[in-house]
């Protein structure tokens, strides 16, 4: 089997396992406040509950590549911290700390004791540590126990000694703790079975005669060794030990928990042994015998107690009374055992008791729970049983006892922790129309099932909502002095006026503040100590403590259109231009600098940073200008007002903030400015606090309306508020310090602002509409919401409504009694008082029964009603196996709910008494379900699909086709294709591909004219499927019961073989292999993420956006498989991943690759769980991360507790590491972590937009299409490209060779640096800028080669005659350096030939009742009609929204694909318009075109532009699409796209590059550039030419 794969996929976590398999409790930071510290899966969380609000915070959780299986706290004596023992699947013992200063786990201690994976005699199943933190005992679950003795060196290290064996062969462990015998030498107890004479008795009475014992292993640490000291029988249904307090606290000992008994044992004690009481009740059996799955002991001073929980979830509380001396004091002899019921709480794998009186219930489904203690249950009536009336022999009999099941007294649930686990199906859906779709989920078992709606935002704690007499405009908060606490005053601005509200315990207008009401605000800041600062339109008032007011006017004539200001300083910008900076003077006052900085167009807005600590002045001013810059200005006092750097656009800027945030690459704080642009994107850049030069440039598309920036705080830490269409909040995530920008769920917002009261000490402010809102963001960890929908039993699988926002779910438990049942029993007339209370089954579960079913239909409206809408329950011990909406040809093709049931099934082993197949019609919109008919079958159906216009079934190992009767279905054809059983069926056209529970896969063609099932392709490996997709006609993608993900491909040619039109003979003769299919799949992908999928599917995460596979595991995963299609970014990842291993191990020793290959060697995946943190809120849309696998940023924020990956793991490490690693990769530390962050860009569109910023991300264009990376589709194979067309201009000089239009196509004036003479546009990074036109040109080519109109707008030749004036040239020759290709190419260029026009709108001009002044925009083109060589010479095209003063009107038809394009057909006529052929730019002079020429040169050592015929590139190159991108290039999309329906297959444009010496008058000689495009038909390239663009189609 192939190794390596030609299809590569980046798999991600974006939410880790919910689950938790493990929870200890310590004080794991070092301080008096406890930690709780899970495991999930391979993830390791520690949480830190805060007592007085009643909440558990989520501070730390990392990925430890390998299964966690036993976890245990210690403390050395003495010591205040607890440390951390991991037992693992990697054969070592593994010993961390929590290291609260770096919030990180660290691995003190890795010892090897045994080889790797989950082994019946490798330890690790099993882990007891010594209660004094002496020694640890690890044992597996057969024969081998190892002892480590746990102390610290002189330097009060802590040390692990060398194992000390504790083997006994042919013996079981099912139990294991360790004992409290004070500072005595350790003992640990462990529950064994030796089956040594059962192995040697084939007549099994051995079995039935063996014992388990209770053993006491002893580690003498004088001698330093293990003996065994005590062993004595007991029940032999014991399967849990519990600790009993020693010493000076307790009897010591353990309490051995059995079915249905508790009893207490001990070496030198007599046994004591208490019943586990049983529910009464009317639907209880009294015979069902209980056993305890979860316990816990809590030690409070001078007693103890353990509360003992039941697998129905009943709390028992368990105390020991021990015999008093003569004093009263206890002697440590136990004089007996006491229960009784406590409290009913969810079913838990681990129970944790906080000294701070809260009790964590970590469940084993459903939410985790977190409750506080009401009181401890001593003065309840609860009856309480004590071993005095019970026998200690476990062999003799006793009298069962029972409880009444109350609701819960002694506990009060404060806070519910979302779970999904188990999660059973999964559906991706954009049924809110929003910008990215939602994810539908079933989870939960029993009562405690839900319907959940996953969406990306973060979680907004709404405080008030208050309606204002009139739409305010702005809103701001500020202290009446700089030592204030809280804020005093809300000060909102209107467009008349200005209101004042003070802040108290009630919110109220005040009037005598000091602040101008008249007129509105522009900016409110409190100043120095204890003065206030209003900006107004009409100038600056000072206010003063003492209520004095100084007052600075504006100039006659001017008004302040911007301002600024921190506690020091104020900037204003005049309706002139001019820059006016205000610095406080020692006495308080405001001092103007003498001096005004004229700005080249109008100011949009400015910034003005904090004042650093130590300073008295921030030391930079941003200045937003309509001319689509940012210029940084200096303050200080020796260079005021100066320019430093500018930052082009691809808009005028909307808002500027410039703020202090810690950053992941330097490890301490960064100064940022982020920028909001008028096109909705925002942009954060890194100023440079020396130079103020701005660098790194990462951006992020927030809505179609300008973008607002307002500083708030959030935990303490600087925070952004973004407001556009939607509202975001810009923050650092506390682990990773990862910039994240993540969507709030929460109402728009038009302005906002901090707000600090004693009520709420830290919120926001904000506006909306009319309505003045006060709200928090309490959890900046979970960036998933989730809206919660409770279903009656376990849902097993649900479909959606082909048409309407609707849900059907099918749910079963098995060994329940149904309610049909239970009601019968209630009703009962031998119920006694007491016994007839129905029970809620969300808090005590539903009563149980062997051999009985519950089942039903649920729909669910998870939109408009938010709940379920009808409720269709199964009788006569039926279960809903699977589910389908189908459409019937025979029906008209009418939408049938088909749902498959069984009755009397047993699970295991796997039988029923038959099988139905029911059929429901949609009523009411789908809101009704109406019975139609059953029809019976051998087995309950196990997968039902839709099947051209028909019914597929797969029954037992059976495929069926049936179509719907009047009174049954009609079996139409039927055939054996797999083994076992059919649980999964997928299709396309009719390729059918089934699932076997135990043989994986195979594929069946449907022949229709002999009405014939044939399967035709296997696989080679017997997997356990639980789930499959179609990932293209070929290719599946599934994953299996063991915890795998694969994807598997049918040869093509035995693809193309059984979609012959035949009947299929050849393949039902085809020779048979290994009594299976006659060919076999190939294996292209294979990975181990851990968890056991149950659902995969191929969809979109973002509206239009490329298909990746997102599945989702048992435990709660949600998982996403990304394509790559670029060689050059697998092999950077491989790379990068390899480093990764080498200098970041996995905590607990596990090797990673290995970890990863756990049944089959990892093939064609990328770990993305491995290179840094990424919390799922934090993508960004980025240049080109992949190529085409990332085209957008992805750090996402897989936090939802914060999860961490391989690659992920790099902003993690030591600055050191990072240097090297970027050293071995040639390259710099930020440019790998923006290729990481990059790298999920991709993911980014995956929920909406999500989260890290990556680089900057391109232009956005006039018409409103943003270049930021564009979302595609992808056939799922890597794509190797190559630089160059198999032929060029017959060996470099007789091709047909391609022409190019440069004009300005409305592009941003920013970029046009020849026009604009003002500061020069500072260069970014041009391999940046290269990427980000790449991106740009996917998203174009995307939109030519469907033919999508990007503008809309159809213009007439009259609309062309009213907006220009028109102007012929006869006498025009083209330039001679074009000659040679135009001969070359066959274009006539006779003077006759050739019309040149030039196209004006240099005079004002009045269309209907709308007058536009003249803008100074001209195109000049010369065209020749001349059939199939018609040509567009383009030479001097300045478009007039470039020329244009700013806020100038301009006509409609102002764009140069329009305008050109009606000059073209008045020119060429009917005949001629539709073959238009090239088009030449001649002479290049923008700045950015010749820039990415001059990169393309210096990347590409292969690139040379020569004279003529120059280098040609096709679309499916990177250049092609970057030159399409550039300023001389987008026009040719937007012309081909807009007139397709003319142009008609011409839709693949090919560039060619030449150059041409030129020398002006007193310049030196210089060669310019010169492209021409080709508008090419598919049937006019060459085999191998449309093989490349057909494979960039598919890409896109």
């Amino acid at each position: 089997m192939a190794t390596t794969s030609s299809m590569f996929m980046y798999s991600l976590t974006i939410q880790p396992p919910t689950s938790v398999t493990q929870a200890i409790l310590g004080q794991f930071a070092g301080t008096k406040e406890q930690q709780i510290v899970t495991a999930s899966g391979s993830r390791l969380t520690i949480h830190k509950p805060d007592p007085t609000q009643g909440k558990i915070t989520t501070i730390l959780s990392q990925d430890v590549f390998g299964i966690i299986r036993t976890l245990a706290a210690f403390r050395l004596a003495g010591s205040n911290k607890d440390y951390i023992i991991i037992g693992s699947d990697s054969g070592r013992i593994t010993i961390i700390e929590y290291v609260p200063a770096q919030n990180q786990f660290n691995r003190l201690h890795l010892e090897t004791f045994g080889k790797s994976g989950i082994r019946r005699v490798i330890p690790g199943q099993y882990l007891a540590v010594d209660p004094k933190g002496r020694a640890c005992l690890i044992a597996s679950a057969e024969k081998n126990k190892l002892v480590y003795v746990l102390n610290r060196n002189a330097q009060a290290e802590l040390t692990i000694s060398s194992p000390l064996e504790a083997h006994k062969p042919q013996t079981l462990v099912f139990a294991l703790v360790g004992l409290d015998v004070g500072y005595e030498n350790p003992v640990f107890a462990v529950l064994e079975v030796d089956y040594t004479e059962c192995d040697q008795d084939p007549t099994g009475q051995a079995f039935q005669e063996v014992e388990k014992s209770l053993v006491y292993y002893e580690l003498d640490l004088g001698l330093n060794h293990v003996v065994r000291k005590w062993s004595d029988p007991v029940d032999r249904t014991a399967n849990m030990l519990l600790q009993v307090p020693g010493g000076g606290d307790g009897p010591s000992g353990v309490l051995v928990c059995g079915l249905d008994n508790i009893t207490y044992r001990h070496s030198n004690q007599d046994a004591f042994r208490v019943p586990i009481p049983r529910r009464r009740g009317a639907t209880e059996n009294p015979e069902r015998k209980r056993c305890i799955t979860a316990g816990v002991m809590h030690k409070m001073r001078g007693a103890f107690f353990f509360l003992l929980q039941s697998e129905d979830g009943d709390l028992f509380k368990v105390t020991i009374d021990m015999i008093e001396d003569d004093n009263g004091q206890p002697t440590g002899e136990v004089k007996k055992l006491k229960i009784k019921y406590f409290d009913t709480v969810p079913v838990a794998s681990n129970l944790c008791i906080l000294k701070s009186g809260f009790l964590f219930v970590a469940s084993e489904t459903g939410n985790h729970h977190f409750y506080q203690f009401e009181k401890l249950g001593d003065d309840d009536i609860e009856t309480e049983y004590d071993s005095d009336s019970f026998p200690a022999d476990p062999t003799e009999a006793y009298t069962a006892v029972y409880f009444h099941p109350r609701p819960s007294e002694n506990v009060n649930l404060v806070e519910s922790i979302d779970s999904m686990n188990p999660q059973l199906d999964c559906k991706v859906a954009n049924l809110t129309d929003e910008d990215a779709p939602q994810i539908y989920s079933i989870c939960g078992s029993g009562a405690r099932s839900s319907f959940r709606m996953l969406k990306h935002g973060l979680e907004v704690n709404d405080i008030v909502d208050s309606e204002l007499p009139s739409v305010p405009a702005a809103v701001w908060t500020t202290k009446i002095t700089r030592n204030d606490e809280f804020d005093a005053y809300i000060v909102l601005s209107f467009d008349n006026g200005t209101l004042v509200l003070s802040i108290g315990e009630t919110v109220e207008e005040v009037t005598d503040t000091g602040f101008l009401s008249s007129a509105s605000t522009l900016a409110v800041q409190q100043l120095g100590e204890d003065a206030l600062i209003q900006v107004h339109p009409k100038g600056i008032r000072h206010i003063r403590a003492d209520r004095r007011v100084n007052e600075w006017p504006v100039p006659q004539h001017r008004s302040i259109v911007a301002a600024t200001t921190n506690e020091r300083q104020v900037a204003v910008a005049l309706s002139s231009g001019e820059i006016v900076y205000f610095e406080m003077d020692t006495d308080g006052s405001l001092a103007e600098y003498d001096e005004k900085r004229e700005m080249s167009g109008t100011v949009t807005c400015l910034s003005l940073g904090e004042v650093p600590e130590g300073r008295v002045r921030s030391q930079f001013l941003a200045v937003g200008c309509d001319d689509s810059t940012v210029r940084i200005l200096s303050l200080d006092p020796e260079s005021t007002l100066e320019n430093k750097s500018v930052q082009a656009l691809t808009s005028a800027p909307s808002a500027l903030s410039i703020m202090a945030m810690p950053d992941s690459t330097s490890g301490g704080s960064t100064l940022y400015l982020h920028i909001g642009l008028y096109s909705g994107v925002y942009l954060r850049t890194v100023l440079d606090e020396i130079t103020g030069e701005l660098s790194d440039t990462r951006t992020r598309f927030l809505g179609p309306k300008p973008a607002k920036l307002f500083k708030v705080s959030v935990k303490g830490e600087p925070a952004v508020l973004a407001l556009s269409s939607r509202s975001w909040l810009g923050y650092s995530d506390p682990q990773t310090k990862n910039f994240m920008l993540t969507p709030l769920s929460y109402v728009p917002l038009e302005w906002g602002s901090n707000f600090s009261s004693e009520q709420c000490t830290e919120g926001m402010v904000g506006i909306q509409g009319q309505n003045l809102r006060i709200f928090s963001i309490e959890k900046l960890g979970s960036n998933l919401l989730q809206q919660s929908i409770p279903l009656t039993y376990t849902p097993r699988r649900f479909v959606r409504h082909p048409e309407y926002p609707l849900f059907y779910t099918i749910e079963s438990d098995n060994n329940t009694l149904s309610i049909e049942t239970k009601q019968r029993l209630l009703n009962s007339e031998t119920v006694v008082n007491g016994d007839g209370v129905e029970l809620s089954p969300e808090e005590f579960g539903y009563p149980r029964a062997q051999g009985h079913w519950a089942s039903c239909i649920h729909v669910v409206d998870p939109i408009n009603a938010k709940a379920t809408l009808q409720q269709i329950d199964l009788t006569d011990n039926e279960a809903a196996t699977t589910i389908v909406a189908v459409s019937f040809s025979s029906q008209s093709d009418e939408t049938f709910l088909v749902v498959g049931t069984g009755k009397d099934v047993t699970v295991s082993p796997r039988t029923s008494s038959a099988g139905f197949i029911y059929i429901y019609r949609f009523l009411e919109d789908g809101k009704e379900l109406e019975f139609i008919h059953k029809t019976k079958t051998e087995q309950p159906p196990s997968a039902l699909l839709a099947f051209q216009g028909r019914l597929l079934a797969g029954i037992g190992n059976e495929l069926r086709i049936y179509d719907l009767g009047l009174k049954q279905l009609l079996r139409k054809c039927q055939a054996q294709v797999v083994p076992n059983l059919v649980v999964g069926l997928q299709t396309q056209g009719s390729r059918i591909i089934v699932s076997d529970v135990q043989e994986s896969i195979v594929y069946v063609v449907y022949k229709y004219q002999d009405n014939r099932l044939i399967p035709f392709v296997d696989d080679v490996i017997a997997r356990w499927t639980t789930c499959t997709t179609m990932v293209d006609y070929e290719t599946v993608a599934g994953g299996d019961k063991f915890g795998n993900l694969w994807l598997l491909r049918c040869p093509q040619k035995v693809s193309e073989e059984s979609d012959e039109d035949s009947s299929g003979g050849h393949l039902v003769h085809e020779r048979q292999y290994l009594q299976g299919a006659p060919n076999r799949l190939a294996l292209m992908c294979h990975f181990y993420p851990q968890d056991i999928p149950t659902s995969i599917q191929k969809t979109q995460l973002v509206a239009g956006g490329r298909d990746i596979l997102v599945w989702t595991g048992l435990q709660g995963t949600l998982g996403i498989l990304v394509p790559f299609v670029s060689r050059e970014d697998v092999d950077f990842f491989q790379t990068l991943e390899q480093h990764l291993r080498g200098e970041e191990a996995p905590l607990a020793g596990r090797d990673h690759l290995i970890y990863r290959s756990y049944y089959v060697p990892v093939k064609g995946m990328i770990d993305g769980d491995c290179k840094c943190p990424i919390l799922l809120g934090s993508i960004f849309s980025s240049t080109s991360p992949l190529n085409g696998m990332a085209e957008y940023s992805f750090t996402l924020s897989k936090r939802n507790a914060d999860k961490t990956v391989v690659c992920e793991r790099y902003p993690l490490l030591s600055n050191d590491k990072k240097q090297m690693i970027a050293g071995e990769l040639d390259r710099s530390v930020r440019e790998i972590e923006r290729k990481i962050s990059v790298s999920f860009a991709m993911l980014s569109v995956v929920f909406t937009g999500i989260n890290t910023l990556t680089h900057f991300a391109g232009y956005a264009d006039t018409r409103g299409i943003l270049a930021s990376p564009p979302v595609k589709s992808c056939n799922f194979e890597f794509i190797s490209h190559k630089r160059s067309l198999a032929q060029h201009v017959a060996q470099q000089h007789a091709n047909e060779a391609t022409t190019s239009l440069g004009l300005m196509e409305s592009m941003p004036r920013s970029n046009v640096t020849a026009i604009i003479p003002a500061a020069p546009i500072i260069r970014r990074d041009d391999a940046q800028d290269f990427q980000t036109l790449v991106c740009k040109g996917e998203s174009l080519i995307d939109r030519v080669i469907r033919r999508t109109t990007l503008v809309g707008n159809v213009f007439k030749a009259s609309d062309l005659d009213a907006a220009w004036f028109w102007d012929e040239d006869e006498d025009f020759l083209p330039s001679p350096n074009i000659l040679p290709a135009l001969q070359d190419l066959g274009i006539p260029h006779d003077e006759e030939d050739v019309e040149f026009v030039e196209i004006n709108q240099n005079i004002a001009i009045r269309i209907g009742n709308q007058e536009y002044p003249p803008t100074g925009g001209r195109y000049h083109n010369a065209y020749i009609a001349a059939g199939p060589r018609s040509t567009i010479i383009a030479q001097r095209n300045f478009s007039p929204r470039l020329l244009a003063a700013p806020g100038q009107k301009i006509p409609q038809l102002h764009r140069w694909s329009d305008v050109v394009w009606l000059a073209w057909t008045i020119l060429a006529g009917n005949d001629d318009k539709g073959q238009l052929r090239y088009i030449i730019r001649e002479n290049i002079t923008t700045k950015l075109t010749r820039r990415i020429m001059e990169y393309i040169k210096r990347a590409r050592p292969d690139t040379n532009f020569l004279p003529w015929p120059g280098q040609l590139y096709d679309l499916a190159s990177d250049e092609g699409k970057a030159l399409l991108a550039s300023p001389h290039g987008v026009g040719i999309a937007y012309l081909v796209a807009d007139h397709s329906d003319v142009l008609g297959s011409k839709k693949y444009p090919v560039v060619c590059i030449f150059t041409a010496p030129t020398k002006d008058e007193g310049r030196e000689e210089k060669n310019d550039y010169y492209m021409i495009w080709e508008l090419r038909d598919p049937t006019e390239m060459d085999e191998m030419e449309l093989d490349r663009l057909k494979t960039c189609r598919d890409m896109i």
